[in-house]
């Protein structure tokens, strides 16, 4: 807050929410960059817990990323390392 006047006005304000849908854009070492739409969804069971959904809209870079990452993933051993064939 004391380094920055929007975070302090913010704060101030109030204006914090819950974002319930949007679109988070992350950096991904292995793959680049990627823009993920989520959503947030109640768990009727217990209603203070909630669970986000996350994807790539169809016929993307991100999409194409997304699944190079699965597979990436799984290529990788129960010891985090790639295997090589």
């Amino acid at each position: 807050m004391t380094r920055s006047d929007e975070v302090r006005l913010r704060w101030a304000a109030h204006d914090v929410r819950h974002h319930r849908t949007g679109i988070k854009r992350v950096y991904h070492p292995e793959v680049g960059d990627l823009e993920l739409v989520y959503e947030a969804m109640d768990s009727p069971a217990n209603p203070v817990w909630f669970m986000s959904g996350y994807t790539a809209k169809p016929g993307t870079r991100s999409e194409e990323r997304l699944k190079l990452l699965g597979s990436l993933a799984a290529g990788t051993s129960q010891t985090g390392h790639i295997e090589k064939s």
